[in-house]
């Protein structure tokens, strides 16, 4: 387990390949995680300064078993927490992915955000996600969403019928699922998606 802390008045980055983290924000934090192996995380993360930030997105690609789980409190007024979480599963790929949000009492006018996205790429990818949120003050704003789906047929159709390969439309398809151009380029060239596994 890594023990990170982000003290008051700082911005910082981190790029995680699927290790245990136990962290405390008191500033501003990008988590940005790519798992293409075989993963069993758990994150911890308190944002414990008044107008702390914290934000992750976490990406998961491949026919391995990703286990991941976020532990997000919000134990400070005005913090913010946004975990986005996205994966893409081919051939009998599994993944469990958990994600519990508090807002505790005293924090208000925080906002506490989950997302969890899996793609089924095969007809054996098999995902659970589990969104909790727990609320203890009034004055917040939080939300969840969840969905598991399959790789949509008609939408690879669509695209071929417009003049792209099978595989190039499986790949603008998955590429735009996972929404990595929403990161800064200097982090996106770190978490370029090997093209092994969108094929």
């Amino acid at each position: 387990m890594t023990t990170i802390v982000v003290p008051a008045n700082t911005s910082r980055t981190i790029i995680d390949h699927g290790e245990n983290h136990d962290i405390t924000v008191n500033g501003k934090l990008l988590f940005v995680s790519v798992l293409t192996k075989d993963t069993n995380a758990t994150r911890t993360i308190r944002l414990e300064g008044k107008g702390s930030v914290y934000r992750e997105f976490t990406v998961f690609v491949g026919d391995k078993s990703f286990d991941v789980t976020s532990n997000v409190v919000n134990n400070a007024e005005e913090s913010t927490a946004c975990v986005d979480v996205r994966g893409v599963l081919t051939g009998n790929g599994k993944a469990n992915v958990v994600g519990n949000m508090k807002i505790v009492r005293g924090a208000c006018k925080s906002d506490s955000r989950l997302s969890q996205h899996v793609l089924l790429a095969s007809v054996d990818a098999r995902a659970n996600t589990l969104p909790n949120l727990e609320i203890d003050e009034n004055d917040v704003s939080a939300g969840h969403a969840s969905t598991v789906r399959p790789l949509n047929a008609e939408h690879v159709f669509y695209l071929t019928s417009r003049g792209l390969s099978e595989k190039e439309a499986r790949q603008l398809l998955i590429r735009s699922f996972l929404l990595l151009d929403e990161l800064p380029e200097e982090i996106r060239k770190e978490v370029e998606v090997p093209d092994v596994l969108l094929a």
